[in-house]
């Protein structure tokens, strides 16, 4: 081969040789410029790039090339599986802000599982261990407003005992994430838990709902609750809303409280349980009547009637009512609700009364009944005129068209 073929296949070589190294400078800093998670070279990551990598783990065509398989392993553990799917979708989600490096992998959650209930003030929590890892961090939550309850910084350790929890039904969400001396790994999934259970509403027991009551005392009794310590009775009177009695008593079932009138007014009460965390719902109201009254009277006479009751006294009778001792009579000018008579009268039906006018006003009357136990309703008003009223009077001049 002579000098000049020589130099003719060394330019050959010496030009593929460049082109190879070109190449591979190009490659390399493909990569190196490469985002993590970024695996369709968009500039961002998205669930484009979680599709990709889902596609090349269940084995779709085409395979992901050197350059996007680098970028789908996003923790650096050299493969890529679901595991960085998962980290791919906490990134995409802003659960985590970066890839963990150096194989800090999200932690396993073994306990408490999913929806657990823990009854106590003290819950232990456990997870798996995370390669590399040197310190590991635990975050709490209630789920009811999201705040963080605890954030507690662990060393090389996969369990832990928390305590001070209230133990009082509230629901909690935890995660874990694993640590190095220079960084922390993404966070785990999270998992639910309640601590303790709400105390549960105690079922009545007597007096029975509906009940009259004829003393001045009554004696409420209801069931037991399992766990409870204490409980917390409540009545009202009527429909008012301020009670008329509350009392919070020990262990006990029972509570006699003292002061009812005895007057047929109803009352309604119920009862909650509680313990040291707190107390449980209130049980559904039961009604009581203390006390039985007399109904209304049924008015005898006058009774509305248009024809004038003429003089200075009027006398007034109604029906006796069973139960009675005692009678209210009560009398008003119809006109301006003033009252000629309001007086209570003993135990009769009839009463004659004196003073009126006898010039034609018209009065409104009532009575109304009572027992020991107070009085009963009033009966309807009935109506009446006392005396004539005056005729109209008599014109005499001028008359009628008559010119002036």
């Amino acid at each position: 081969m002579n000098n000049t073929h020589r130099r003719k296949v060394g330019a050959k070589v010496t030009l593929a040789l460049l082109s190879v190294f070109i190449l591979l400078i190009l490659l390399v800093s493909t990569v190196s410029s490469q985002m993590l998670g970024d695996v369709n070279f968009d500039g961002v990551v998205d669930i484009r790039d979680v599709v990709l990598v889902q596609r090349h783990i269940l084995g779709y065509q085409p395979p992901l090339t050197s350059v996007q398989l680098t970028a789908a392993d996003v923790n650096s553990d050299g493969m890529v599986n679901v595991v960085d799917v998962n980290l791919m979708m906490q990134y995409i989600q802003g659960y985590i802000n970066s890839f963990p490096t150096h194989h800090l992998y999200a932690p396993v959650l073994i306990s408490p599982v999913e929806g657990a209930s823990i009854d106590g003030s003290v819950v232990s929590f456990q997870w798996g261990a995370v390669t590399g890892a040197t310190r590991y961090q635990l975050e709490i939550t209630k789920v009811s407003d999201g705040k963080v309850f605890r954030t507690v910084d662990l060393g090389n350790s996969t369990s832990t005992a928390q305590d001070a929890f209230a133990n009082d039904g509230v629901q909690y969400r935890w995660r874990i994430r694993a640590g190095s001396s220079t960084q922390w790994g993404a966070w785990s999934l999270q998992r639910t838990f309640t601590n303790g259970a709400v105390l549960p509403v105690p079922t009545l027991s007597s007096p029975n709902n509906n009940s009259a009551i004829t003393d001045s005392s009554v004696l409420f009794r209801w069931n037991a609750v399992s766990g409870a310590t204490k409980y917390q009775l409540e009545v009202l009177r009527g429909t008012e809303s301020v009670p008329f009695k509350e009392v919070t008593v020990g262990n006990i079932t029972m509570s006699e409280q003292f002061g009812f009138l005895r007057d047929g007014t109803q009352y309604r009460w119920r009862v909650r349980a509680g313990n040291n965390t707190g107390w449980g719902g209130w049980s559904a109201y039961f009604t009581l009547t203390s006390g039985s009254v007399p109904v209304a009277p049924v008015l005898v006479s006058p009774i509305s009637v248009l024809t004038p009751m003429p003089g200075r006294q009027v006398s007034f009778s109604w029906q006796a009512v069973s139960g009675a001792i005692n009678y209210e009579l009560e009398i008003a000018n119809e006109r301006d609700g003033s009252f000629l008579t309001k007086a209570s009268l003993g135990n009769v039906t009839s009463s004659i009364q004196r003073g009126f006018e006898d010039e034609g006003t018209s009065y409104r009357w009532r009575v109304r009944a009572a027992s020991s136990d107070g009085w009963g309703a009033w009966s309807n008003y009935a109506t009446f005129i006392n005396g004539d009223k005056p005729g109209a009077p008599a014109l005499s001049r001028p008359e009628a068209n008559e010119n002036i």
